[in-house]
């Protein structure tokens, strides 16, 4: 799984609507796009896949997209997950967990006990959840 491209596929649309071209968040997106429209190009993706991407949102899948698929929830979902694996990879580096976690790690300095707390947190079912609460430990969540 790969927690920034799914997480800038899902909110694609807020991300477009600001249209900040200085936001790494927008470029990020733009790098997305095009690796999507790359992998299409060399059949690595079906249309079925990019219409897949297409509909996800952060609240998950249109339920007209689910029925005109003619498939569950958990399948889409479980789709969904591996084509974004199989972006991360192709786009390499910071796009992967384990790239994003270095590049966190090194840009703001964090000891081992905060990667393991964001490493658990980016696989964890609250994923594309805003952090708000402190949790007991004194660390947000």
């Amino acid at each position: 799984m790969s927690w920034i491209v799914q997480n800038h596929i899902n909110n694609r649309l807020r991300i477009h609507t600001k249209a900040d071209i200085e936001s790494d968040e927008f470029n990020d997106l733009i790098l997305i796009e095009k690796a999507i429209e790359e992998l299409r190009k060399k059949e690595l993706l079906t249309k079925e896949q990019v219409d897949l991407l297409k509909n996800a949102t952060d609240k998950g899948f249109p339920e007209s997209f689910i029925i005109e698929s003619g498939k569950s929830k958990y399948v889409l979902s479980k789709e969904y997950s591996k084509i974004c694996e199989r972006l991360a990879y192709y786009l390499g580096g910071y796009f992967t967990d384990d790239g994003y976690l270095s590049y966190m790690k090194k840009k703001y300095a964090l000891d081992e006990d905060k990667v393991s707390i964001l490493k658990d947190f980016i696989k964890s079912e609250y994923r594309h959840k805003i952090i708000r609460k402190k949790a007991k430990n004194g660390y947000k969540q």
